[in-house]
């Protein structure tokens, strides 16, 4: 699975390519992260920070990240449940 860093990098460049407009523009990061230091995979990091520079992407994405986290526990609980159930069901037969 990807870090929130990666994730937020890989959400700003799909929204990019479907030409969506962003609150900072994309094309002044990039020229003011031109003359930073830092190996290409931060500077797009950094890069993807400043264009989502008020956070609501990266809250969306926590968003889905806490409902997907939050599903897998209700899953595994009806799993262990259902196991249970299951065990005794078959003790009982």
């Amino acid at each position: 699975m990807l870090s929130p860093q990666d994730q937020l990098t890989e959400l700003v460049r799909a929204l990019e390519t479907d030409q969506h407009v962003f609150a900072t523009d994309p094309l002044l990061i990039t020229e003011k992260l031109q003359g930073e230091d830092g190996t290409p995979i931060q500077k797009l990091h950094r890069r993807a920070s400043r264009i989502d520079s008020n956070g609501a992407l990266a809250r969306v994405l926590g968003k889905i990240d806490g409902r997907i986290k939050g599903i897998m526990i209700v899953m595994s609980v009806v799993w262990c449940i259902s196991g249970f159930f299951g065990i005794v069901h078959s003790i009982a037969v």
